[in-house]
């Protein structure tokens, strides 16, 4: 049985008397109406009437009828009209006619939206206490709210802070509770709400008009992650980390694979790779928020703080958060507070002086730097001060380093731990202190109730200035640095038990602050404005749709050939490097996705599972959807796809369309420039892909010479266009990136590398291929050879063009056959084809010099991994290698073995004279570098040239 409310004045008003809770609502009507205070059978009358789904306007009609009723002749403006009007709507012919002229029916569509109109008027009318007395020509019908929270008794704070918000929301809304749980205790909740589990909410949602959910870090919150995606409704974050809960769902089998999902869905694939390879799955719980679901599904977000804000702007975006409303953790205001009574009770001295600290104690609240601040105080020289921890020690190493530590302090007897509390000996506890401290770290983005229960009793408290705490009053909370030292809270103890005014001081600002900002009547009143704002705003015909959870837009990376079958030559190597690195380090309000293309479909997949098994993480759980795009996303065709390309131009013109940009990476126009050292058939396949690139945004060369060769190609055979496209470059990376990169050493490993090493060695590293200057170089060899030079020569590289038959791979199978039927093969010909990058790496490291005789390169990348190694270099002299690696390399010109052989044979002279250009210091980037400056160019658009359809280059630089 609930009390009876005392001290309900008569309503001056009819919309007054209507927006009353149920039991202050029966309470104001005998006040207003029979001019006394409800007795006990009559409360517990009409209140049930209520809960059994009678209306507001019903008891009215009932007490105003009744024979006291009549006596008193008692009534409001407008009431009798009212009553009148209702009575006409329950005449057996009449009545029927009238509900349906006005569309009465309770869950009639239109009936629903009038509910909501006169929830507007309402608000409206309310907005500011002048227009509190304005009349309703009819009784506002309450909006049905669906309370989707945990209830007492759950042991959380969100449990409680329901239990107070609910009475107050029940002034605007018919409230019902979805909860699950098997038992609540809450008297008020249990008697004047109807209680549904998530089951039947699931069924019956249309029901309701409003619903609120209110989210936490905790195993009370799982099941609202599937009713909100199925059901979207306006949330309260009270956590804004939810990794704790989402992580518990899915270790425990409730949601497999979810917080892989999770991960990936609000933080990418890096934080997914973090998960897995972690020494402790706790560091990803920790650091990432997992929340960008539940974001997502919410039609608006309420929360407690700005440091809420302030790691929404973080985490999903410097504008998103303004949409939020900050609503001020409500506390029921403390009429009384009985020290002398609470002591009694708790067996303490009236004389003592007690600091607490509230809360269950583990890392985050910094309990074990409280005891010894206050060991290091002149307070605990005093036998009468007592440090008392409120709440339930952890289980763990903390809890049990903490309990050592008091027991070793000899002070034992004046520090404890009460563990868990029921509500009234929490109440007994505050109600005895003295003062309190509350600190916290790491913050997962929650608002200390801790804190304000402290404030609430008028509690002078010592907070650190973390989280939610920092934006408390200064004037009434003692605020400590973040990183605040020992002697700084020793200090701010010993100054409040010395300075009793400042004691005072202090709580009396806190309990103003309690009153004039946290009362439940304060918030419910916002509640109401920004549930009533989101509703408005999705049920507006013209209003703008629900903005996504994160501004973050989609840098989209083409690897298709890498999905497909990874070859290994040197685009590949460039390709996982790069996607390595903008994978681990994304453009500032970018998100990377790996992306790819079949022959078998139009437009692009995300390549999620390849990126999970790039990334060395477990794949399941998450799909290769097909990939949705938006304004300000980039697409990088980032591999060489001659094939796929030409076939995707209608997803590129749909990208441009949007507002979206698309580039290609450029390694080289050899095939245009060089047809004879390619394959006949690739001159028309590669044109065609050409011809689909000039028609997107821009295209990012791995080098200048490759940019000029654009450049002039497009002013040949460039087609008019309304924007100039975009040229630019930049250099590759040469560090091997150890978790991309292959390893093993063949068996032979040690007898090749010494027989390398006993003689001068050069090396050339490339795929077998016409250009690349391979039988030259093998016929100059054999001239030295011939002549009693004793050198080796390795060659590093796989066969070419495998797939095609050997009339169309021009020189290469003369090429194999001149290494395979070599005399000195494996004696001073060395052919190591497939090997890792880490035997790569020992036969840069054992070599005396490099010798690029490439006809024609986009970049030269085995130059750079020369110079990573300072190892000399015999290059061809083609613009690309003067631009890579400038005067720190010996040139040669020349196709002739002869020719090459008597280069060589100077080299070798100038060798020994050290007179040979050295690279150690040319320069060369790491791929971190290198994909650094790709970002440069196509995100923060330091691109170096415009074509333009005039036939004209506009250089920038």
């Amino acid at each position: 049985m609930l009390p009876i409310p005392q001290a309900i004045p008569p309503a001056s008003t009819l919309d007054e008397l209507l927006a009353l809770n149920d039991q202050q609502f029966i309470c104001c009507v005998y006040q207003t109406l029979l001019k006394r205070t409800p007795d006990v059978d009559g409360f517990d009358h009409y209140l049930g009437l209520l809960r059994r789904g009678f209306s507001k306007t019903q008891i009215l009609l009932q007490i105003r009828r009744s024979k006291e009723g009549k006596a008193n002749d008692s009534t409001l403006q407008d009431l009798d009209h009212v009553l009148q009007r209702y009575q006409r709507g329950q005449y057996p012919l009449i009545g029927w006619l009238f509900r349906k002229l006005y569309n009465v029916e309770s869950n009639h569509p239109i009936e629903r939206r009038m509910r909501a109109i006169e929830q507007q008027i309402f608000l409206i009318r309310n907005e500011d206490n002048s227009h509190c007395h304005q009349n309703f020509s009819s009784p506002r019908v309450r909006l049905k709210l669906a309370y989707i929270s945990p209830l007492p008794p759950e042991r959380t704070g969100i449990a409680d802070y329901s239990a107070e918000l609910i009475p107050e929301l029940s002034r605007y809304y018919e409230i019902d509770v979805i909860v699950a749980q098997e038992t609540i205790t809450d008297p008020w909740i249990k008697t004047c709400c109807l209680v549904r589990d998530a089951n039947w909410f699931a069924r019956n949602s249309h029901l309701y008009d409003r619903v609120l959910y209110h989210f936490g870090n905790s195993q009370y919150h799982q099941h609202m992650f599937g009713l909100l995606e199925q059901i979207p409704g306006v949330i309260v974050l009270h956590d804004f980390f939810l990794s704790g809960i989402v992580a518990h769902m899915d270790v425990h089998g409730l949601n497999p694979y979810g917080w892989t999902r999770e991960l990936y869905h609000s933080h990418g694939y890096q934080a997914v790779q973090e998960r897995f390879h972690a020494k402790d799955t706790v560091d990803a719980r920790w650091k990432y928020p997992c929340n960008k679901t539940v974001i997502d599904n919410a039609r608006g977000v309420i929360v407690h703080s700005d440091s809420s804000q302030r790691l929404a702007k973080q985490w999903l975006g410097k504008t998103l958060a303004n949409e939020w409303s900050v609503i001020p953790l409500l506390r029921v205001p403390i009429t009384t507070k009985k020290k002398v009574e609470s002591r009694l009770a708790l067996g303490i001295a009236k004389d003592a002086f007690i600091v607490c600290s509230v809360g269950i104690l583990n890392s985050t609240k910094q309990n074990q730097r409280l005891l010894d601040a206050w060991l290091a105080s002149s307070l605990s020289q005093d036998t009468r001060c007592l440090l008392i921890f409120i709440g339930e020690n952890e289980s763990g190493d903390y809890g049990k380093n903490l309990t050592a530590s008091i027991q070793q302090s000899g002070l034992a007897d004046r520090i404890s731990i009460t563990g868990w509390t029921n509500p009234g000996t929490f109440r007994q506890y505050l109600a005895a202190a003295n003062m309190a401290v509350q600190l916290r770290t790491l913050s997962r983005g929650e608002t200390s109730a801790a804190v304000l229960d402290c404030m609430n009793y008028g509690l002078p408290t010592i907070v650190n200035a973390h989280g939610s705490m920092a934006d408390l009053d200064a004037d009434a909370v003692w605020i400590l640095p973040d990183q605040f030292e020992d002697a700084a809270l020793t200090n701010a103890l010993e100054t409040l038990w010395k300075d009793e005014d400042k004691r005072q001081a202090l709580g009396a600002r806190a309990r103003e602050v309690l009153l004039t900002q946290h009362s439940p009547r304060t918030a419910a009143n916002q509640y109401v404005k920004a549930i009533e704002s989101y509703y408005k705003q999705a049920e507006s015909p013209s209003g703008t749709p629900k903005q996504p959870s994160s501004i973050t837009k989609q840098l989209l990376i083409d690897i298709s050939t890498l999905v497909r079958h990874d070859l290994k030559t040197g685009i590949e190597r460039v390709v996982r490097s790069i996607l390595f690195e903008l994978l681990h380090n994304p453009p500032e309000g970018f998100r990377v996705e790996p992306v790819f293309a079949t022959h078998q479909e139009s437009g692009y997949r995300y390549a999620r599972q390849f990126t999970l098994r790039f990334l060395n993480c477990p794949e399941q759980g998450l799909v290769d959807e097909s990939v949705e795009v938006a304004k300000g996303d980039i697409f990088l065709g980032l591999d060489f796809q001659p094939h796929l390309v030409p076939q995707q131009t209608e997803f590129y013109s749909h990208l441009q369309s949007i507002g979206a940009e698309v580039y290609f990476v450029l390694y080289d126009l050899l095939p245009i420039l060089r047809p004879d050292v390619f394959p006949e058939d690739l001159l028309p396949l590669f044109s065609s892909w050409l011809h689909t690139i000039a028609q997107t945004d821009g295209a990012i060369c791995i080098s200048r010479a490759v940019a000029d060769d654009m450049k002039e190609w497009l002013a040949v055979h460039g087609t008019p266009r309304l924007k100039p496209f975009k040229l630019g470059w930049f250099h590759l990376g040469a560090d091997a990136i150890s978790s991309v990169s292959t390893s093993g050493m063949p068996r032979d490993a040690e007898v090749v590398l010494a027989k390398i090493t006993n003689r001068p060695t050069f090396l050339m590293v490339g795929t077998i291929e016409p250009r690349k200057g391979y039988l030259q170089a093998l016929n100059a060899f054999e001239e030295l050879w011939i002549q009693g030079v004793d050198v080796n020569l390795v060659i590093v590289g796989n066969v070419g063009w495998e797939i095609l038959p050997d009339t169309h791979r021009r020189t290469i199978p003369k090429t194999v056959a001149k290494i395979k039927n070599n005399s000195e093969l494996n004696r001073r010909l060395f052919w190591l084809a497939g090997i890792s990058d880490e035997y790569l790496e020992k036969i840069y490291e054992a070599s005396n010099c490099l010798i690029a005789a490439s006809e024609g390169e986009g970049f030269g990348l085995p130059l750079i991994e020369a110079a990573k190694h300072q190892l000399p270099i015999i290059s061809r002299d083609i613009p690309v290698f003067r631009e890579v690696a400038g005067d720190h390399v010996f040139y040669f010109s020349g196709l002739k073995p002869r020719e090459l052989a008597n280069e060589i044979r100077n080299w070798i002279k100038l060798d020994k004279k050290g007179m040979v250009p050295l690279p150690d210091n040319m320069p060369w980037l790491t791929w971190k570098k290198s994909s650094r400056n790709l970002l440069n160019v196509i995100v923060n658009d330091q691109w170096q040239q415009e074509w333009t359809s005039e036939n004209s280059t506009n250089s920038k630089v």
